[in-house]
């Protein structure tokens, strides 16, 4: 039976749409067997950031009691007064218990300690603290693409839980469920269906926390990935036919 000139462009229509939303779904799977995204962040930066044995000032309010007494971004904290410095909650509770003292705090600048005598006051704008300062225990460090790849994979797979399981999970299954969809497998639109209806239950499940925190990374990239699922299923239904292998 020939067909019309209408149904040859919606026939290619509706493989144009399957082919794009099976492509989509490989997406997605890849996306979750492989930290492209982290990978891609540390790239743009030039390095990655590693745990420290020290305490570095990573930024100074100006005009703050830090910024008086001449401690500079980028020095390592080591001791304050006659303490330790090993954590940065714990040098948060020594700000705080000196707020209104003078201090001697030694820090290690290039190489060299020096002693700089600060007062922590007790007033204080919100999220600049008595000193003034904030301060990490991550260094950042420069590296080649080949490096920076294998520090992001190294942790990436090296997270011995059930989220990590979760995602390596699911992603071979997105792989093979998008696969399944380019050749038309009858077993592979079973399983989208399901799998979406699962992802709008969620979706319902958590509205109140997804919602409240949506401007966060992960679960901005949930909630498109369930506007997708609403977008994608009426289409994939409609096309039943299709599917019959």
């Amino acid at each position: 039976m020939k067909l019309t000139e209408k149904e040859i462009v919606t026939r290619k229509f509706q493989s144009i749409l399957i082919l794009i939303i099976s492509l989509v779904v490989i997406l997605n799977g890849l996306l979750r067997l492989f930290p492209f995204l982290s990978v891609l962040k540390a790239f743009k930066i030039g390095g990655v950031y590693e745990k420290s044995d020290r305490i570095e000032i990573t930024s100074v309010v100006s005009h703050s009691p830090a910024d008086l007494a001449g401690i500079l971004k980028g020095d390592s904290l080591i001791k304050v007064n006659n303490t330790q410095v090993t954590t940065t909650s714990n040098f948060s509770t020594l700000m705080k218990e000196s707020a209104g003292k003078n201090v001697d705090i030694l820090v290690e600048r290039n190489g060299e300690h020096l002693i700089l005598q600060v007062t922590p006051r007790t007033q204080f704008a919100n999220g600049e603290g008595p000193l003034g300062v904030t301060v990490s225990d991550f260094v950042f460090k420069p590296n080649s693409i080949v490096n920076i790849t294998k520090t992001i994979l190294s942790r990436y797979y090296s997270k011995n839980n059930l989220y990590l399981f979760e995602l390596l999970g699911t992603g071979v299954f997105y792989v093979f469920l998008g696969v399944g969809l380019l050749m038309r497998k009858k077993l592979a639109y079973y399983l989208f269906i399901v799998s979406s209806l699962l992802s709008i239950l969620q979706l319902i499940f958590f509205r109140g926390y997804l919602f409240s925190t949506w401007l966060n990374n992960d679960n901005v990239l949930y909630v498109v990935n369930v506007l997708f699922v609403f977008i994608s299923v009426p289409v994939i239904v409609s096309q039943k036919k299709l599917f019959r292998k």
